[in-house]
């Protein structure tokens, strides 16, 4: 897989932050599957690197909003 083959973000989207989370964990994994295979030019593997970095912050970001926000029901629904 070369970086052209890698899935741009969708129509619209400027910003990893507004990607659905199923479609930045497809980002994360095409870039992560281009890092394993470790064929493409190094600019290439850096910047997808660099990528998978800031792709990976941002589902990690999303995961915690997520379980707090399933913490909350919990304690409510205890209530």
């Amino acid at each position: 897989m070369t970086s052209a083959q890698q899935l741009p973000l969708p129509e619209g989207v400027d910003d990893i932050t507004t990607l659905p989370f199923e479609a930045l964990l497809a980002r994360l994994e095409s870039n992560i599957s281009l890092l394993a295979e470790g064929a493409a030019p190094l600019d290439e593997l850096v910047t997808a690197h660099q990528q998978a970095a800031g792709l990976l912050v941002e589902a990690e970001r999303r995961l915690e909003s997520l379980k707090a926000r399933a913490d909350q029901l919990v304690v409510a629904l205890k209530s």
